[in-house]
């Protein structure tokens, strides 16, 4: 199966496990859509690229040892209002929030060996 960035999750998941595809090069596809879309679409906040491909080398990693979690390896996004360790949150405010200093529940888990952008 060819793997894009219409692919579903479900289909992304499947051919991680079967290893047809590394969480890295998914993690490079939606970067490049993302540069590829967002200028006119402006939908993503805050792009932490740097800490997305650090996150799908430890997944890529945690895979091939045979360590998983429920979401082992998806690039995924998190809006903005997440509150994420050192991250910017303004919650829909025009007065930007402090810097996260931790993460809510959702990044937590997501976090674990998720390539969050």
């Amino acid at each position: 199966m060819t793997i894009d960035h219409y692919s579903t999750a479900t289909a992304m998941l499947d051919a991680l496990n079967k290893k047809e595809i590394s969480s890295t090069e998914l993690t490079e596809m939606h970067i490049a859509r993302i540069h590829e879309q967002d200028e006119k679409l402006n939908a993503i906040a805050v792009k932490t690229f740097d800490r997305a491909r650090a996150e799908a080398i430890a997944a890529d990693k945690a895979l091939a040892e045979g360590r998983s979690t429920a979401l082992p390896g998806l690039p995924m996004t998190l809006k903005e209002s997440t509150q994420t360790k050192g991250l910017p949150q303004s919650a829909g405010s025009l007065w930007p929030l402090p810097r996260r200093s931790n993460n809510a529940s959702i990044r937590t888990i997501a976090g674990k060996r998720v390539a969050c952008f």
